[in-house]
């Protein structure tokens, strides 16, 4: 019990701190929204029950926002999850929009008149009343049993949609499902010194290579399985680090990197890193985390390590994965 209530701490301070986090002007660029949203459908499919169908409309989008990608996607990821939480264990359905709105004088909202990009996101589930909708971007407020839920999800959403000059609309009552409207500025289409800087994740081939992950946190398997599986890699994916180094003593020589998270509460990171050069001492590993700082290599060491910083999103995770492998020039896995 201790050792869940420690993991529980540990996802709320991460997720405190991204609730807290601003995006600086620099990370922004202008980008289409219906690039992020096929992007990410693969993540979301993933995430949600089989009995869950997703629907998008996503013609006839105006124009790009300037933004930072990583944030709307999770963002969107956020609303998604809410919407399949409404919707319980049945079958039910969830809809991403993508349209142009004209925002007035008199619409009530907390943003100058004007032409927005509206990502909407709609679902068949059970409905809030006017009491509820009051308090749902309250940190800590959460409908949901003790112990599901933290409350953050829609303070973070609330919290990055405002940080982009944008605003949210929200239309629900009981039994008849919700609808969340992102409202974003719409901006001139980008140049292509613009477009290059909003890039997609670099191209990354992992045909013949094989991957240990271990990661404690569900969620982040299955997000780098899927990334990777896409990427052509074979990952075997692990929860405790016990299990993945007595794995990888059958075979060391063929795996071609080792993912690994930091903070776990059998084996940390940095004692499985040593666990696994113990078999074999040229292995490249990338550490995730998103405390890093509490892991300071000591002053004139220089890490063994690749380092990435929790949470990631696709580009910079290959960006990081795609740096390692060019650095050490794997040999084919035998």
């Amino acid at each position: 019990r201790i050792a869940e209530l420690g993991a529980n701490a540990r996802d709320l301070v991460k997720r405190l701190l991204l609730f807290a986090r601003r995006a600086p002007e620099t990370a922004r660029a202008a980008i289409r929204l219906e690039a992020l949203v096929v992007d990410t459908l693969p993540l979301i499919s993933a995430m949600l029950p089989a009995s869950i169908q997703i629907t998008t409309q996503l013609a006839h989008v105006p124009g790009p926002v300037l933004a930072d990608s990583g944030q709307l996607q999770q963002v969107l990821m956020n609303l998604v999850v809410n919407a399949s939480h409404a919707i319980g264990v049945g079958h039910g359905k969830i809809s991403i929009g993508l349209r142009g709105v004209e925002v007035g004088e008199g619409d009530g909202l907390e943003v100058a008149p004007g032409r927005y990009l509206c990502m909407e996101v709609i679902d068949n589930g059970s409905g809030m009343d006017s009491a509820t909708q009051a308090k749902i971007f309250d940190p800590f407020f959460t409908t949901k049993a003790q112990g599901e839920g933290t409350g953050l999800g829609l303070a973070i959403v609330h919290g990055i949609v405002g940080d982009h000059g944008g605003a949210i609309r929200v239309r629900s009552a009981p039994g008849e499902g919700a609808t969340f409207e992102i409202l974003l500025p719409l901006v001139s289409e980008p140049t292509e010194t613009t477009a290059k800087s909003a890039a997609a994740a670099p191209v990354l081939s992992g045909v013949g290579m094989k991957v240990l992950l271990v990661d404690d946190e569900e969620p982040v398997r299955r997000f780098v399985s899927l990334a990777l599986g896409r990427a052509g890699f074979v990952v075997e994916s692990y929860a405790d680090g016990l299990s993945a180094v007595r794995q990888f003593s059958a075979a060391p020589a063929s795996y071609t990197v080792a993912l690994l998270d930091l903070s776990m509460p059998a084996r940390t990171g940095l004692e499985l890193i040593g666990d696994l050069r113990a078999l074999r001492a040229d292995l490249p590993v990338l550490l995730m985390s998103g405390d890093h700082a509490r892991y300071r290599p000591k002053p004139g060491d220089a890490p063994s390590y690749a380092r990435l910083a929790k949470p990631f999103l696709i580009p910079e995770f290959f960006a990081a994965l795609k740096q390692l492998l060019d650095k050490n020039q794997p040999a084919s896995p035998k």
